[in-house]
């Protein structure tokens, strides 16, 4: 019994660590759905736009399998949005429902609560500097995206979603290994300027290739942390 017990001491902070550096996966995961859910808008639905929210949502639903027996209200937070976003790809491509942009939001909102309450109520949860730039990252791509779809209202320049998440990206950034934030730092001021001003200008082409290639500098970075 003693040796059960000290195993369970010694062994649940760091399956705690590990629940939440999924959670922190899903938590960025969750951002992309909206940032791919809101390209579909931008770019009319074409295949490109419709392929990368085809893979967005698979790999989204296999993180989520594999919370789901521990977080039930992950699964059902995020079946609800995946039947949301599936159910209206049409009606997102053709721009038919000025509601859209505004129900897309809600529904996330959810979802992404869901997934903060879930990392509250883990245990030993631990801020890790490269997740946590990815999800900074990510929440900031699916503001300024979801931003330029928003055309009649909902959000706002005064709301400050994109001010914040992009003040939370540049404060992550000096946690990141060397040669790294290097790397980070030098792709994203090219298009930092672009993002905060999102009120005036649209750069969404240049924001999407830049941010597309400063996640994979990150993901990179977490496979090789895990190997």
């Amino acid at each position: 019994m003693y040796r059960v017990l000290m195993w369970w001491v010694l062994c649940c902070p760091l399956l705690a660590l590990a629940d939440d550096a999924e959670l922190m996966r899903l938590h960025a995961m969750a951002y992309k759905v909206t940032a791919d859910a809101s390209l579909i808008s931008l770019r009319q639905g074409d295949a490109m736009s419709r392929q990368r929210l085809a893979q967005t949502l698979q790999a989204t639903q296999t993180q989520v399998d594999a919370l789901a027996s521990q977080w039930p209200q992950l699964g059902e937070q995020w079946q609800l949005s995946r039947e949301f976003i599936e159910a209206n790809i049409e009606l997102a491509a053709a721009n038919g429902d000025v509601r859209y942009p505004v129900n897309l939001d809600e529904r996330q909102q959810a979802l992404y609560q869901a997934i903060e309450q879930a990392r509250e109520q883990n245990q030993g949860a631990n801020e890790r500097a490269v997740l946590r730039a990815l999800i900074a990252l990510e929440q900031t791509v699916a503001g300024y995206l979801y931003f330029n779809i928003n055309v009649f209202g909902g959000l706002s320049a005064t709301d400050n979603i994109i001010e914040t998440a992009t003040q939370s990206f540049r404060q992550a950034l000096p946690g990141l290994p060397e040669p790294l934030r290097q790397r980070v730092e030098r792709k994203w001021s090219f298009i930092e300027g672009a993002v905060l001003d999102y009120n005036q200008n649209s750069a969404v082409f240049i924001v999407r290739r830049t941010t597309d290639s400063i996640r994979d500098m990150l993901s990179e970075a977490l496979v090789a942390q895990e190997n």
